[in-house]
């Protein structure tokens, strides 16, 4: 992909740093059209040859931020139920849907070596049930809230 990528820039004229290839490949989770969009969206808000702002792809992506996600992590780490209700108020009140968030726990809980398998497979297993719930039509807040109190419990 990152070939590929490459191929493309070049013949646009698009000249990024390095990093901006990889946060494009990273969003794209394996998905080559994916890219190839996120790459055309940056070109069009940001230009061809200039700066990108760091948050700038997640904004396009429509990935969750960084920082919120930091700040959930930051309240289970605590064990702090009402830290986690707030960071999760946030990120609903500015727009995120749960499953996204969902999806980005699920990639830190994989990569994170910290944590047992046994809870690991805990944890997948309520977001599995929430993203079950959430394609039945449940409340995003909710399922959100449900998985996030399975991270308290496992961590």
């Amino acid at each position: 992909m990152q070939e590929r990528l490459d191929v493309i820039a070049k013949a646009e004229n698009i000249t990024y740093k390095t990093e901006v290839y990889d946060k494009i490949l990273d969003c794209s989770k394996g998905d080559m059209r994916r890219a190839v969009t996120l790459l055309q969206s940056c070109v069009n808000f940001y230009g061809s040859n200039g700066q990108i702002p760091s948050n700038a792809l997640e904004e396009i992506s429509g990935e969750v931020p960084v920082h919120l996600v930091a700040a959930l992590w930051e309240a289970v780490k605590k064990k702090d139920f009402d830290t986690t209700t707030n960071v999760i108020d946030n990120i609903m009140l500015q727009g995120f849907p749960a499953l996204t968030c969902l999806t980005k726990v699920h990639d830190d809980i994989l990569d994170n070596d910290k944590i047992a398998d046994a809870h690991k497979a805990s944890i997948c297993e309520a977001i599995a049930s929430a993203d079950k719930s959430l394609a039945d039509g449940a409340d995003d807040h909710l399922q959100l809230q449900a998985a996030s109190t399975k991270l308290l419990h496992c961590w």
